[in-house]
């Protein structure tokens, strides 16, 4: 009873060792992966830092050489419609087709002005069949301003919605380089070519610059609806 009581003591005490192995080597365990979760996070941490780093050079880069290519193709941008202002204001034919393109616009204005009094005039007559004068007079002048308000309001309205229609899809879909680009190509074509282009098209030149760049929207506007047909894109 003497040997089998000591050989459960030494199992107990081997049992007990055993567990303290277990919890020594479960510990040591969780250590190594917090240790490796740790090392994991500082390299990542590390990485993530050098990649900021490398992008915010290269965004630095890239800036520096955008703002460059700007400068530059907006310098060349300046030189070449100073260049085309100039040879404007000194071409004859072209400052003359450009004042009387606003003198017709302006003629046409006041002409559009005159024949709406005229219709307010012929339409406050109306009142003027009124027997009291004072009513008749009163009468004859809200005809005249209504009408001038409702016709001429009305066509105010048209013009600025209608303007503003065209200009919102021209913002849109072909406010770009490439419009611009076109329209001072046009220009520049038109200002030193004046003389000839007059000689063979007895047109005005702003208005034939205008029509140019009407007929070039009008392209694109095709080719973009038959690529979307095609789906293209």
């Amino acid at each position: 009873m003497t040997e089998v009581g000591n050989v459960k003591k030494r199992y107990a005490e081997k049992e007990q060792e055993l567990a303290r192995t277990q919890a020594e080597a479960n510990k040591a365990k969780i250590d190594a992966e917090a240790t490796r979760s740790h090392q994991k996070e500082l390299v990542k941490e590390k990485a993530q830092q050098m990649y900021d780093s490398r992008r915010k050079s290269l965004e630095t880069a890239y800036k520096g050489k955008e703002i460059a290519l700007d400068g530059a193709f907006l310098g060349s941008l300046a030189y070449g419609v100073l260049c085309t202002i100039f040879t404007a204001v000194r071409s004859e034919r072209f400052v003359s087709d450009f004042k009387a393109f606003f003198s017709t616009i302006w003629a046409f204005l006041l002409t559009a002005l005159e024949k709406l009094l005229q219709l307010a005039k012929w339409a406050s007559q109306l009142g003027d069949m009124i027997p009291q004068p004072i009513v008749a007079t009163i009468v004859h002048w809200l005809i005249l301003i209504a009408v001038v308000v409702l016709v001429g309001g009305g066509a105010v309205l048209l013009l600025f919605f209608g303007a503003d229609w065209v200009y919102q899809n021209y913002k849109s879909d072909y406010a770009d380089t490439t419009s611009l680009a076109v329209a001072l190509a046009s220009l520049a074509v038109i200002v030193f070519f004046a003389e000839p282009i007059r000689a063979v098209l007895p047109i005005n030149l702003l208005l034939l610059l205008i029509i140019t760049h009407v007929l070039y929207v009008g392209v694109r506007w095709y080719i973009k609806g038959y690529r979307q047909s095609r789906g293209y894109y």
